[in-house]
Formats: structure tokens, sequence, C-alpha cells
């Protein structure tokens, strides 16, 4: 969705303080995501940040609405993600972000040692799945699809939307899925799979790499502010 006639020039710096200042009100409510006066005010501050026309605002507080509470479970989300899209239609951005922090958390689920799934980044290349474990994983990921499903029929998203949804599956080691998901929006031929494979050699160059890529190495020790510069 991009900005229309009568949007206002984005601040980043403003919003990036509105944020904050929105979000100082809320985490001064009982925290229970449940309780009415949080919901209602959160209720207050999307409708108030329509008001300020202002994508990017919009955006960020309704993930921060949508990751309010973090002991929520992915089908929880998953209702209040539909919620949120049906009521405020959000821009191309809230998807990005919201998926961004959705894999996050997919990232940092316990080990299968400690409580008995096995941490997603961590199934490469295996062979053998039990019943149990693939439910799991359905569960874990499910929050993710139905984000991308949302973005895809923005016109002229499916792409955006389908490489960054297979890319994310294929790091958390999901990738005969991130296969599928591109492979059901072009077919075998086409530019999305030419992007896709070069997103896929490059993550795994970075697998292979250790995690960097040609160019990319820092150097041992920060740069001495008193050695710069500055106009």
């Amino acid at each position: 969705m991009g900005r229309g006639p009568g949007q206002a020039k984005e601040h980043p710096g403003e919003e990036d303080l509105l944020v904050k200042l929105w979000l100082w009100g809320v985490n001064h409510l009982p925290k229970d995501p449940a309780s009415p006066l949080r919901a209602e005010t959160w209720a207050i501050i999307l409708r108030g940040t329509l008001s300020h026309r202002s994508l990017t605002l919009h955006s960020k507080l309704l993930v921060h609405r949508l990751y309010d509470s973090k002991n929520q479970s992915s089908s929880d989300r998953i209702t209040l993600a539909k919620r949120l899209v049906s009521q405020y239609r959000p821009s191309i951005l809230f998807f990005d972000l919201a998926m961004e922090q959705e894999f996050q958390k997919i990232s940092a689920l316990p080990s299968q040692e400690s409580e008995g799934r096995e941490r997603p980044a961590k199934r490469r290349k295996r062979s053998e799945r039990d019943a149990s474990a693939d439910s799991t994983t359905q569960a874990d990921i499910a929050c993710l699809t139905a984000l991308y499903t949302a973005w895809r029929i923005i016109p002229e998203q499916s792409i955006p939307a389908a490489l960054k949804y297979a890319r994310m599956l294929y790091q958390l080691g999901e990738e005969k899925c991130a296969e599928d998901s591109i492979a059901a929006v072009s077919g075998s031929k086409g530019g999305l799979r030419q992007e896709w494979d070069k997103v896929r050699n490059e993550l795994e160059c970075l697998v292979i790499g250790g995690g960097k890529t040609e160019g990319t190495e820092q150097p041992d020790k920060d740069i001495a502010l008193d050695d710069v510069e500055f106009n």
C-alpha cells in the first residue's frame, strides 16, 4: 500500500520518539493483554495514529500490538493478526516487520533436549522426523505463514512476500517448505525462480562460510573516533 495524496511526509526520528511515548503509556497499564483497559487503550492508540497519516508509525505500533503479550501462543497471534489486518489494512512495512519478529520468536524456541522439541534452526538436512515433531513445526510457523498469506495478496507484492517467506523457512531448516512455497507462486520457471536461486545460493554460502560473506569481514578493533574526520 503506497502513500496516498493526503499522507504527510514521514520523519523517522519523530516517529521513533512517538512510538516510545505511546509504549511508555501502554507499559503503565495492567500487564494482562486480555485486560479491557489495555485493549481499549491500544484501540485508541491505533485509531489515533491513523489520523497521523504516517505508515511507518502506524506499522510499528501495529507490530507492538501484535506482540504485546510475551506468552501469547502462535494460534492466538494468528487470530489477532487477522483481526488487525482486517481492521486497519496495514502497509507493506507491517508485514515485513511482523514476519521478522515472528522469525525471531521461532528461532529462539528451546531445544528438543530441554523441552521435548527441536529448535527449528537445527533441523537442517534431517532425514527422519516423528509425527509429534512435525505437528510442533507446523504450529511454530503457522503465524509466519498467516502473515505471508495476507501480505502476498496485496497487488504486486506476491514476489517480495514469497522471497522473504521462503528465505525465513530456509533459514529455519525448512528447505522443502521453502521450495514448495516458491513453486506455488512461480511454477518451475520465471523471474521469481531466478531470484530465489540467488537467495538460496547466498544462504548456502553463509552456511559454508560460517555466517560471513565475502567483503563483510570486520576489523579486529573498532576505528578510534580520533581517527575520523567529522564534517
